[in-house]
């Protein structure tokens, strides 16, 4: 918040682009693939149950850094009566995956362990973690290109 609001200043009236809005998705986007790994390999009797609370703790952070930056990116990136669209089709792909999660995480975990089936989602957190970094690099080029602003047409 501090950082956008150093960069919405010197903008001076004019629109700040959407993509300041991703600056703490990029704290987050490295600390959920730390706490799963964290999580995953330090879950075991022989380690305090100090440690995975520790790393969970680091996971909500991260997680709720992502999601109110994204979801703050959407409100900016799209105007009008697009917004509410938007955030409906965030919110339907984001309660997809928490239905569809449940139908093999027990499976997952009971199959793998916890150590292999939590670095599986640490695996696949590290291949998204590049996502707001190319957004923030990229600019407005970049999201026009991967289809995330509406073109004037």
């Amino acid at each position: 918040m501090f950082i956008y609001r150093r960069k919405a200043a010197s903008y001076q009236g004019r629109r700040v682009p959407p993509e300041h809005r991703l600056y703490p998705s990029l704290i987050g986007s490295i600390g959920l693939p730390i706490s799963l790994f964290w999580f995953g390999w330090s879950s075991r009797a022989d380690v305090s149950w100090a440690s995975p609370v520790a790393a969970i703790v680091l996971f909500g952070w991260g997680n709720i850094c992502v999601f109110v930056s994204t979801a703050q990116y959407i409100v900016d990136t799209y105007h009008g009566s697009i917004v509410a669209s938007a955030m409906s089709a965030n919110s339907l792909a984001r309660y997809g995956f928490a239905a569809a999660f449940p139908l093999f995480t027990v499976q997952m975990y009971t199959k793998l362990g916890i150590a292999w089936a939590s670095s599986v989602l640490g695996f696949i957190a590290v291949l998204l973690l590049p996502v707001p970094w190319v957004f923030i690099i990229g600019g407005e080029q970049e999201s026009v290109l991967l289809g995330f602003v509406p073109t004037a047409n």
